[in-house]
């Protein structure tokens, strides 16, 4: 890259079959880091019991409930049990957590 900043104007010449290699690479590169990165997101994709999501914030089920009632919490139902997707907790802390840092 510092060549083709200083040289910016420089041709250069490059076989077909090596551009296709290259390009194969990248591709195979990115998407190696994509499906690390889907890995990632599915592991925040666990889902929290009531009594769990309690135990984090140190708090009653009537809190909890509250929270549910203005939206800052959705649960999801699974039959008659209720569950909290952990990602939204930790989206709902670093809310938090940017206003009060603000």
């Amino acid at each position: 890259m510092t060549l083709a900043k200083s040289h910016p104007d420089t041709t250069v010449t490059v076989k077909l079959k090596d551009l296709m290699r290259f390009h194969e690479d990248i591709t195979a590169d990115l998407e190696k880091r994509l499906l690390n990165k889907l890995v990632e997101i599915r592991k925040d994709d666990r889902y929290l019991s009531i009594n769990q999501v309690c135990e984090i914030f140190s708090i009653d089920r009537s809190t909890l409930w509250k929270w549910q009632q203005k939206g800052l919490l959705v649960p999801f139902k699974a039959g008659t049990i209720w569950r909290y997707k952990l990602s939204e907790i930790r989206a709902m802390v670093n809310k938090a957590t940017n206003k009060t840092n603000k």
